[in-house]
């Protein structure tokens, strides 16, 4: 059953894909999969066919209670690779350029998914079912980053950043379901010290 929900969600991200010429910046692309997102936890039978639990349709609920329209902050958070691979076990596995991008940006999406892991099954779930996000063209978008939104009455998002070649570029988008408050860059470091992170405000304070 797990495995269905899981499945679902990448079908659901998938079908959510779009495509934009560029110019737009970074913060703007990731508020785009922030109102995709908002939608999401709002429409019920969505839920429902994805999740019929109701525990997860719960979690659902009070995500929608938030207000997304407006960050009050937005940080760019970068992660060490190596710590990465280290904390998969696969320090001492060769990869190619290739390889090692496409690995780097997936990493990325498992640490969100880790940290609402921590929080239990039902929230891991319900972040599963409310994934969002496109690919567009965007040439600002030099390496594999997470932006992290935050809100005055919302649950912090952290949107995946995805380089790939000739300008394209991807973003998906997770609820952060940790109950640890993100109000400034200490806060934010806390929440990934497990990977030596880099952080930098993009927006807000």
């Amino acid at each position: 059953m797990k495995l269905k929900h899981i499945l679902c969600a990448g079908l659901a991200a998938l079908m959510l894909t779009s495509c934009a010429a560029g110019g737009t910046p970074p913060v703007d692309h990731g508020m785009d999969v922030v109102g995709m997102m908002e939608e999401l936890v709002g429409n019920r039978d969505y839920l429902t066919a994805l999740s019929g639990k109701a525990e997860v349709l719960e979690i659902a609920a009070k995500l929608d209670e938030g207000s997304y329209g407006r960050y009050r902050s937005v940080y760019r958070i970068t992660l060490d690779s190596d710590r990465l691979r280290e904390s998969l076990g696969l320090a001492d596995v060769a990869m190619s350029d290739g390889l090692r991008s496409y690995f780097d940006n997936g990493a990325l999406a498992s640490v969100i998914t880790k940290i609402n892991a921590a929080q239990g099954l039902n929230e891991t779930m319900a972040a599963s079912v409310c994934t969002a996000g496109k690919k567009f063209v965007c040439r600002d978008i030099t390496e594999h980053c997470i932006y992290l939104y935050t809100f005055e009455n919302g649950t912090p998002i952290a949107v995946v950043f995805g380089k790939g070649e000739d300008g394209a570029a991807s973003a998906s988008g997770y609820f952060i379901l940790d109950d640890t408050e993100l109000l400034s860059i200490e806060d934010v470091e806390k929440l990934f010290r497990e990977y030596k992170p880099s952080v930098t405000v993009i927006a807000g304070n």
